[in-house]
Parts: C-alpha cells; sequence; structure tokens
C-alpha cells in the first residue's frame, strides 16, 4: 500500500480528535504531505472517522490528481493543496469542527493571548479568517491569510485549521485552539480578561519549539 504508515497515522489521528471531541461525524478532515514523494494522504468524503481504515485513506498529488485510493477525497481537498502550496513547512493539516473556537467565529472574534499555550504552540492569538465557501480554493485563500505565520486559524462560520511538522503536531494544535477558547468564552463571562503581551509570543513559541519540538 502506497504510504501505508502515513495513511495509518491519519486513521489514528482521525480517533483522536474524534474522542477529544473535536469533531462529531463525519465533520472535519485531515490531510498529511509526504517528504520523499510530495504526495498528499487525505481523509475521504462521508465517512465516520471510526470506520476509515488506511485503505479509505486517498493519496494525491499537489494538483490533485488521485495516485492510490479508491474513495472520493474530502470535499475540502482544495483547501489542503492550497494551504500546502503557500505554507512549505506544513507536513500535516488538521480541520475540525471544535465546538468553543467555532461558537468565536461564528462571532467573528479571535482568542488573544490569554494563555501561554496559545503562544507556544500556535505562535501568537489566533485569528478568525473572513468567510469562505465551503469546497474552495477560497476557503484556503482565507485560511492563509487569516493564518498569517501562524500555526492556527479559526474559519468564519465553519470551525477551526490547524498545520503542523507532524500530524501529532497539527492535532496538538487543534486541542489547544479549544482549550483556548473555552478558557476565553469562559473568562469573558466572567468580567474582562487580561493577556500576556503580544511581544512575549515569538520568545515563547521559540523556547517551545526549541523545548518540545512541535509547531
Amino acid at each position: 500500500m502506497l504510504l501505508k504508515e502515513l495513511r495509518e497515522e491519519i486513521v489514528e489521528t482521525g480517533i483522536k480528535i474524534l474522542r477529544t471531541g473535536l469533531v462529531t461525524v463525519t465533520w472535519g478532515n485531515i490531510s498529511a504531505r509526504d517528504s520523499e514523494t510530495g504526495y498528499i494522504a487525505i481523509t475521504p468524503s462521508a465517512l465516520e472517522y471510526d470506520k476509515i481504515t488506511p485503505s479509505d485513506i486517498v493519496v494525491l498529488d499537489a494538483e490533485g490528481n488521485v495516485i492510490d485510493g479508491k474513495r472520493k477525497p474530502s470535499s475540502e481537498t482544495p483547501m489542503h493543496l492550497y494551504i500546502y502550496s503557500q505554507r512549505p513547512e506544513a507536513k500535516a493539516i488538521v480541520h475540525t469542527h471544535s465546538t468553543y473556537a467555532t461558537a468565536i467565529g461564528v462571532v467573528r472574534d479571535e482568542i488573544p493571548l490569554i494563555i501561554g499555550e496559545v503562544a507556544n504552540a500556535v505562535g501568537g492569538s489566533i485569528k478568525t479568517a473572513r468567510y469562505g465557501v465551503e469546497g474552495t480554493v477560497d476557503l484556503g485563500k482565507a485560511a492563509v491569510e487569516g493564518m498569517s505565520g501562524r500555526a492556527a486559524v479559526i474559519l468564519q462560520n465553519h470551525g477551526v485549521v490547524t498545520i503542523g511538522r507532524t500530524l501529532n503536531d497539527a492535532f496538538f494544535n487543534a486541542v489547544v485552539v479549544e482549550d483556548a477558547a473555552k478558557v476565553f468564552c469562559i473568562a469573558k463571562s466572567l468580567g474582562s480578561i487580561t493577556t500576556i503581551p503580544e511581544s512575549e509570543a515569538e520568545r515563547l513559541h521559540q523556547d517551545f519549539l526549541e523545548t518540545y519540538g512541535i509547531q
């Protein structure tokens, strides 16, 4: 099987985002880019995460042509391909529909530097991107614009996208985003919020990368 280990890792990541409540049923999608071939493995369309097997994962080239796999690739394939084309350091993408972060996107707010983990993993405050139509390259363009050097972005009315140098990194970042979103929503309900200075973000991020090797 082509890219067998990568496909197996995507299946495992799908189970993790399902068990941690970052997605329900078939929402969201996951992909990873092979460093040697440049091929991209991505979850299939409309198949529940706990039913996906490695053979269900679809392998594409950078233009979106199917190289291996019998399933239909995720409807958000254009978004994934565009992000990879613009963020060469990204080797994995996780797109979730986590509740609190999605709610922040609905009101077009952002997650400021309220906890160190946001700077550590993502690199700074998490913006909400402009609206982009689902299943289009324009959604990828909106995501890249909103990410602006970060490792995560909230999609207006559509969830969260995170990138990483590995699938575990991208999953980790998705968890951090949702945890920060929960803290933000609760803190706002209690009163005015305090934040970590943005000037600290780069130092915290670099220290984290050097210590943990996660982006």
